[in-house]
């Protein structure tokens, strides 16, 4: 749990109108010690907001938002899969390995499913990456690389980008140590979108 909702846990409990309640739910929210790397995480800054620039149309494009409609098919399925929402949902995304492995020619066992890249980044360090080990990446580059390293106790090894905003390989692969775990080479780079 982030601090910033554990905070608001507090603050809702000690402002319970149920002195009863209030005091459990007190003493078990301020019992809860958060390791200090979580604590020093930047708090998440949504993409700022798009207005339109006279006529045109502005697309935020920062925060990974399609600005189309979903198509029609995808609405379907959506709405059908909101019927068995009562169910967990295969928890091996087979059908969805299958296809995948399929269309790409590859074995199933390459084929990683997540939440998003940050979930398949996060899977991948806390596969791989113990207290102390190095996850490398170029700098600037895809904001989460530095929090999700730090969530799992590695040391974030940021790699300065070349002149031409690209990943610089020569210095990347010179800055490899016996401790690194991870590196990530995000192409198109975000953002600056060099490949």
């Amino acid at each position: 749990m982030c601090k910033s909702t554990l905070d608001f846990l507090r603050w809702r409990y000690r402002n319970s109108h149920d002195s009863r309640y209030h005091r459990r739910l007190t003493s078990v929210t301020d019992s809860i010690r958060i390791r200090a790397a979580m604590s020093d995480l930047p708090a998440y800054k949504a993409g700022k907001k798009v207005d339109p620039v006279g006529d045109l149309v502005a697309f935020k494009l920062s925060s990974n938002e399609n600005p189309l409609e979903p198509l029609p098919g995808i609405l379907e399925v959506i709405a059908h899969s909101a019927s068995e929402i009562n169910r967990y949902p295969d928890p091996f995304n087979t059908s969805l390995t299958m296809a995948l492995a399929t269309k790409f020619g590859v074995s199933p066992d390459m084929i990683a499913i997540g939440t998003g890249s940050v979930g398949v980044c996060q899977q991948i360090v806390q596969a791989v990456a113990d207290a102390g080990d190095e996850v490398m990446f170029a700098w600037r580059s895809f904001e989460a690389y530095p929090i999700i390293s730090a969530i799992a106790g590695a040391r974030a090894v940021m790699v300065a980008l070349d002149e031409d905003h690209a990943h610089d390989l020569s210095k990347m692969a010179d800055a490899i140590t016996e401790h690194t775990s991870v590196i990530f080479v995000c192409t198109p780079n975000n953002p600056t979108g060099t490949i």
